[in-house]
């Protein structure tokens, strides 16, 4: 996130079709917190015209000075919080949108130069294949505590049937 020279990151993933803020990242100095969270997306923690443009096109926005580029310009966000450099990148797999990376420093315009960019662009790209395969693990342990489950039921109810017969 330092390297990428952003202040602040939120990791936006889809529950269906409804963007849901999973972590945000903050840093002050040399220090990075993280909070994972579970909120919904609101424009006072981003500018929502950025991110619902994204989400359309699939594209990257890379805002070198929000505040006075237009169309995103006139998001109550950008002109609350007076963001400088925006950026905000699909999490693709396979032609799949599994989420998006929000960027954004308040301090300095231009901060998100070509070379970071390519970074990111990598990095975004081994994020959505690292959370479609953990999205596909849960899938899979919850459809076999199913089966154990309704394994156990059935015997059981074998059992009880054999009992019943071999009481007779």
């Amino acid at each position: 996130m330092a390297q990428a020279g952003a202040e602040r990151a939120l990791l936006i993933l889809l529950r269906g079709q409804e963007p849901r803020i999973e972590a945000e990242a903050t840093t002050s100095g040399d220090t990075v917190t993280l909070h994972l969270l579970d909120e919904a997306v609101t424009e006072r923690v981003l500018p929502k015209s950025v991110l619902h443009y994204v989400l359309r096109t699939r594209e990257i926005v890379i805002l070198d000075d929000a505040v006075a580029q237009s169309p995103f310009g006139v998001d109550s966000y950008i002109d609350q919080h007076r963001a400088r450099s925006i950026l905000c990148l699909p999490l693709l797999n396979q032609a799949k949108l599994v989420g998006v990376l929000y960027l954004e420093n308040n301090l300095t315009p231009r901060v998100f130069a070509p070379a970071r960019i390519s970074v990111l662009k990598l990095l975004a790209s081994q994020a959505a294949i690292a959370l479609e395969n953990a999205h596909l693990y849960r899938d899979v342990a919850e459809r076999e505590k199913q089966q154990a489950a309704t394994s156990r039921c059935c015997a059981s109810s074998r059992t009880r049937r054999f009992s019943r017969c071999s009481t007779r």
